[in-house]
């Protein structure tokens, strides 16, 4: 019986410094005791540690992590949950979302009629000098944005416009918004596409500032 106690808890040690070990256990374990090293900012008011406190805290850090391993497994799982492809463009879509108050929205609009009306070249007519132009390109280039020397919606936005129109849903609706004037007033203003679900703005791309 002693013997099997032995192994059950050797193996619970040995996922522990697995898991610890592990690079999302490292990255977790470092993020944890970041706010222990004196800030690059030379207005911070944090006092910086001596060493041998750092240490001591990493060390405790890292033997609570193997002694705790299944919580620190949970929260790895949760933060490779966080950087999925569709998890970053969903917080991209709420953080549009966020920029864009309900009042703001002026008058329903289809794709195809938000998509004939903001139809850009990229900037890449007549007039424009060649290293604007092969920066331009290359910068279209790097977003994966079509550049067939004919104008495409949205223009530079291209890429989430696209993505907008994809995450639509039955019922969704599309809608020109603008801030109010006082917002223009205070060089604040921004107008452009709002993607309206059951009421509320769940995504949105700006394309006029001031």
């Amino acid at each position: 019986m002693c013997s099997m106690w032995v192994y059950v808890i050797g193996g619970y040690l040995v996922a522990g410094v697995g898991t610890v070990a592990s690079g999302p256990g490292r990255k977790l374990i470092w993020a944890a005791g970041w706010d222990l090293r004196l800030s690059s900012n030379p207005f911070s008011q944090r006092k910086k540690l001596a060493q041998w406190k750092v240490v001591t805290i990493y060390i405790l850090f890292f033997v609570t992590g193997i002694l705790l391993w299944p919580l620190l497994l949970v929260e790895i799982v949760k933060e490779a949950r966080k950087n999925t492809p569709e998890s970053i463009r969903e917080f991209g879509r709420r953080s549009r979302a966020q920029e864009v108050g309900k009042g703001w929205l002026r008058n329903r609009i289809t794709v195809e009629e938000a998509e004939a009306k903001h139809m850009s070249d990229l900037g890449l007519g007549e007039g424009v000098s060649e290293s604007v132009r092969r920066a331009r390109l290359e910068f279209a280039r790097s977003r994966s944005i079509p550049v067939t020397g004919k104008p495409i919606p949205f223009g530079f936005l291209h890429c989430e416009w696209r993505e907008m129109v994809g995450s639509m849903r039955e019922g969704d609706e599309l809608w020109e918004y603008r801030s109010p004037e006082h917002f223009w007033e205070h060089l604040a203003g921004r107008a452009g596409i709002a993607l309206v679900r059951k009421g509320e703005v769940v995504d949105a791309i700006t394309t006029a500032l001031n």
